[in-house]
């Protein structure tokens, strides 16, 4: 959670105004107010160095505090903490409890802003801290610790659902102490907390609930820069729930309220408008929004709003695949970056340019530029968040070129170098993606085990960092790796746990894609327990469970793919035919037909050539089953062609067996027999088929003429049944009886009304 909205600063200037030494206490927290953190932090410690000369002990633990807080949002963290847990051994060997507390509350504060075990650290102090205050009676600072533990808590993220949980409770607390110590902004603060840790177990609207009785609140207190805050976190929920409109009503007053104060937050209530026109599909409007603040932050010459527009713009055109656009933003944000000696910044928009020329097949030029980020990277002293995922991103660009190469050695030997950095630099999150990197290398490299065993250990790791996506992404291979070894039933189980972190990350692709792959293997699960086209016996309940659910599961994926919100195109054809699949072992072949020939035209408008050749063998199947045997034929020759433009040996194998099977059914028709009209003089010799039934037909015709035969008189037909009249049995029998004696010659004494002939007419 950002600093500003919880850990914020104390707000006691009202109290210091009335001390002697207290102006230069207030002047610190007026330059926090006013975002100049800085010079908050020096003026913090000048006022701090004051109260411990004077021996006011509570003072100077309130300046540490206001100390703290500057140097947070300043971006530095780890000093910060270093700085509070040095006065902590301090108030502790005085036996100064609330300074004491106040400390452990700073480190809580500050850790919670930095990594791996410090966020262990952080909830031990904030525990400390607040059964401290509470035996103290100090309910404004016991507030304050359970914001800290709640802080710790969110910061795990959605994925520790029991955190998040724990931190709604702690959050509720604090807001019903806030009210006992009737301070609005330490209510409004509460109410803060309250909307975000709704807002991550899932009840935006709950959170928006929140977010606008804070706003309230800081409205009351004239806090024109929180209720800019507060206007942000609105528009992201609103987002989040799809009321599109009031999100960007929301970002723009906040963009308003930003550039009237003159705050550096403008750039990100700039970027949250910028992100709503792109979550409206609005590609215009976005580029309008970021030229316009490009311009303008260059007349003001803000050299820092100038490459974040910078960035907004090379995002902007590499979605719509304008590279050489994206490229020279990019280039001049770098060069912005160097004058401003933003190192950070610079080496992130170095990565998005080795991106960008991956993606044009510049691929040396991709890896070099990939390098140079690289080599400035290693060489940053307690990297940033963002660096670190700059440094992931970096590794990937250059791994992409590698595998485009077919070079899976050179590949193994990058997640090796980059692994071996992240251990030593105690990044376990960087370590699970090298770590999946190299699963994916040896996969590659037909070591299936390794694979698997790299795979595993990067979901522990990201289990420990409180990575969803991390995780996710390592649940995923490892179903991929079951998938492959026909272990369908475990893919399965992999898959959909990989999906629900993916939702909990709000990462759309992946969990389409793991709905795919749901979908795929249950269909596979259904054939290997025993589901058939057309079975004789009963389909087996598993079998048919798992058919069931692949064909659900693809339905659901294909509903979100419609809706034009996926990056990943080629999920659309991949769902469909998964479904056509199922359908198939449905005997539902007009349906599967339907699906199959949707994925060939979806596959055939992205190029993606082999995946149209396994959607048309699909419709091939289908027509087959609905004996249109030259429709089939010829998917299945169109399908050959893609296998062999695509060098897929055992795709071209499939299909040339295929069309062989094809070859009895497509000869030429021949003649059928068919039986002579009564009183022919002759029959037609028939098909093979007919064998039998044409040579008897040709003995007789045979014996036609010849002396000692006898021709069989026919007789003239009788009267038609009159059908108006009404038709009894006895008219019916008297009528075959008729037609029998004048096809055989017989009288009637010689013809039974019960033999089968007259029991059939």
């Amino acid at each position: 959670m950002s600093v500003e909205g919880v850990c914020g600063s104390d707000h006691l200037s009202d109290e210091y105004e009335q001390k002697a030494d207290g102006a230069i206490f207030v002047e610190a927290e007026q330059l926090a107010r006013a975002e100049d953190f800085p010079a908050a932090a020096e003026k913090a410690k000048q006022a701090y160095e004051k109260f411990k000369a004077g021996g006011d002990e509570t003072g100077a633990a309130d300046a540490v505090r206001a100390m703290v807080f500057a140097m947070v949002a300043d971006g530095k963290a780890s000093e910060a903490s270093d700085f509070a847990k040095t006065e902590l051994a301090r108030f502790r060997a005085t036996g100064d409890k609330s300074g004491e507390a106040k400390m452990l509350v700073s480190i809580a504060d500050s850790n919670t802003a930095l990594d791996g075990k410090a966020k262990a650290e952080a909830m031990s102090s904030a525990k400390e801290a607040r059964s401290i205050f509470k035996n103290l009676a100090d309910k404004r600072m016991e507030v304050k610790a359970l914001l800290a533990m709640a802080s710790v808590n969110m910061n795990k993220g959605a994925q520790d659902l029991g955190g998040v949980e724990v931190a709604l409770k702690q959050t509720s607390q604090a807001k019903e102490l806030a009210k006992d110590v009737d301070s609005v902004r330490l209510e409004a603060e509460c109410l803060h907390a309250l909307a975000e840790c709704q807002a991550l177990v899932g009840c935006p609207d709950d959170a928006l609930e929140s977010a606008d009785e804070a706003m309230d609140l800081y409205l009351e207190l004239r806090d024109k820069r929180m209720e800019a805050f507060e206007l942000i976190r609105m528009a992201q929920w609103n987002l989040k729930v799809g009321d599109q409109s009031r999100a960007l009503s929301d970002a723009e007053d906040a963009l308003e309220i930003y550039q009237m104060l003159g705050s550096r937050r403008e750039v990100a209530a700039l970027r949250m408008v910028f992100d709503v026109h792109i979550a409206r599909a609005d590609l215009r409007k976005a580029r309008l929004v970021a030229a316009e603040a490009l311009r303008r932050f260059r007349e003001e010459d803000k050299k820092a709003g100038q490459v974040q527009a910078s960035i907004m713009l090379v995002e902007l055109y590499l979605k719509a695949n304008r590279f050489d656009e994206a490229l020279t933003a990019a280039k001049r944000g770098i060069t912005i970056c160097k004058e401003l000696q933003d190192t950070a910044g610079q080496v992130s928009l170095m990565a998005v340019v080795a991106r960008a020329r991956a993606r044009m097949g510049q691929l040396d030029k991709a890896i070099a530029m990939a390098r140079d980020a690289w080599t400035i990277l290693k060489e940053l002293q307690n990297p940033s968040s963002k660096s670190k995922n700059d440094k992931i991103e970096i590794m990937n660009t250059i791994a992409d070129c590698y595998v485009y190469e077919k070079k899976m050695e050179k590949t193994k030997e990058l997640a090796e170098e980059f692994r071996e950095h992240f251990q030593a630099c105690e990044d376990g999150r960087g370590e699970g993606y090298a770590l999946i990197l190299l699963g994916t290398s040896m996969y590659r490299l037909r070591n299936e085990d390794a694979a698997l065993s790299n795979a595993q250990r990067a979901q522990a790791l990201f289990s420990e960092e409180g990575d969803a996506k991390g995780e996710a992404d390592s649940l995923k291979m490892i179903g991929e790796l079951n998938w492959k070894k026909t272990e369908f039933k475990a893919a399965v189980r992999y898959a959909e746990r990989a999906r629900a972190l993916y939702r909990e990350a709000e990462k759309l692709d992946g969990e389409v894609a793991c709905m795919y792959m749901i979908s795929e293997n249950a269909v596979r699960l259904a054939v290997k327990e025993g589901a058939k086209i057309y079975s004789e016996t009963p389909v087996p309940r598993q079998a048919k469970d798992a058919l069931d659910k692949g064909i659900k599961i693809a339905e659901s994926g294909i509903k979100i793919a419609r809706s034009g919100t996926l990056t990943a195109p080629e999920l659309m054809g991949s769902l469909l035919c998964a479904r056509a699949q199922g359908l198939t072992l449905k005997a539902r072949f007009q349906e599967a037909l339907d699906c199959a020939d949707e994925a060939v035209m979806s596959f055939r408008e992205m190029g993606a050539y082999q995946m149209e050749a396994n959607a048309l063998m699909l419709s091939c199947d289908n027509l087959r089953a609905l004996q249109q045997i030259k429709e089939a034929a010829d998917a299945c020759d169109e399908a050959l062609a893609l296998y062999t433009h695509v060098e897929d040996k055992v795709g071209v194998q499939m299909a040339q067996e295929v069309l062989e099977s094809f070859k009895e059914f497509m000869q030429p028709a021949q003649p059928q027999y068919l039986p002579p009209p009564p009183g022919a003089a002759q029959y037609a010799q028939g098909p093979s088929v007919f064998e039998q039934a044409a040579q008897q037909a040709a003995a007789e015709a045979g014996q036609m003429g010849k002396p000692g035969t006898v021709a069989i008189s026919r007789g003239p037909s009788g009267p038609a049944l009159d059908v108006k009249a009404g038709l009894s049995l006895d008219v019916v029998k008297a009528k075959v009886l008729e037609i029998a004696m004048r096809i055989t010659g017989a009288d009637d004494d010689e013809i039974q009304a019960d033999t089968p002939l007259m029991e059939a007419g």
